[in-house]
């Protein structure tokens, strides 16, 4: 990744809106299997998450964080991080509850 795009599908986008740090424990759901994560940014658009048990691009996932459920797809992973893409995003007021909590 390189200033403000992420790769996607051979693909560089521009971030539409920023990302906010944070460090908040969630849950992350894969094939049927939780475990525990932390985020450790958040923009309406996706997340990035610090993640103990592997995940491989692409994998679907349900994420869970500060009573908010989102259905997601794994865009990339580095190690232990993995950069969520949320299939419906969070409003800005969202994530602005979420940081704020």
């Amino acid at each position: 990744m390189t200033g403000n795009a992420m790769q996607l599908d051979g693909t560089h986008h521009q971030r539409r809106s920023p990302r906010l740090k944070l460090f908040l424990p969630g849950e992350m759901i894969v094939r049927g299997a939780s475990s525990r994560v932390h985020l450790l940014n958040l923009s309406t658009g996706g997340a990035l998450v610090h993640a103990p048990t592997p995940v491989s691009p692409g994998s679907s996932v349900i994420i869970h964080f500060a009573r908010e459920a989102r259905a997601a797809r794994v865009a990339w992973v580095d190690g232990q991080r993995a950069g969520l893409c949320f299939t419906t995003p969070l409003s800005d007021e969202g994530v602005r509850q979420v940081v704020a909590a």
